[in-house]
């Protein structure tokens, strides 16, 4: 693995959009929620299970919406009978995401962040990314990966 920066631009990008959340297209989205094997059953967990349900379902969408999947493009980076549909081993991912609340009731961005990628990444380990947020009528989250 070498050690130079990141180069957006040497990579394919993807740009898809999730609304709301899995319980409102109108509410806001879901933070990033600690689970284990003792806490994977509560009410909280289970919410944030569908919430990443809700994102993986949002990206299969844009995908399916794709003429064509070109895999000189993409690599094989998808395994679209996992859970998590993007497995990139260990080549390096980064992904930005533009958080729009409906109000200031809303989770901090970073742990929207991290929910995101843990919906979609097998491995997150080499993912690198930003986010911001603003405020809007219509909640969502738009998100950019560079594959």
């Amino acid at each position: 693995m070498n050690n130079l920066p990141f180069k957006k631009e040497q990579n394919r990008m993807v740009n898809f959009r999730v609304y709301g959340n899995q319980e409102n297209l109108k509410g806001n989205p879901i933070p990033y929620t600690r689970t284990t094997q003792g806490t994977k059953f509560t009410e909280k967990a289970m919410r944030y299970a569908a919430w990443k349900g809700h994102v993986v379902a949002s990206y299969m969408d844009y995908i399916q919406g794709m003429e064509i999947i070109d895999r000189s493009e993409f690599g094989d980076v998808h395994d679209f009978l996992s859970q998590k549909p993007i497995n990139t081993g260990k080549k390096r991912i980064h992904m930005d995401i533009n958080c729009y609340y409906v109000n200031d009731t809303h989770a901090d961005s970073d742990n929207v962040f991290k929910g995101i990628a843990d919906a979609l990444f097998v491995n997150d380990k080499y993912l690198s990314g930003s986010f911001t947020f603003e405020y809007s009528d219509t909640p969502r989250v738009d998100i950019t990966l560079y594959i």
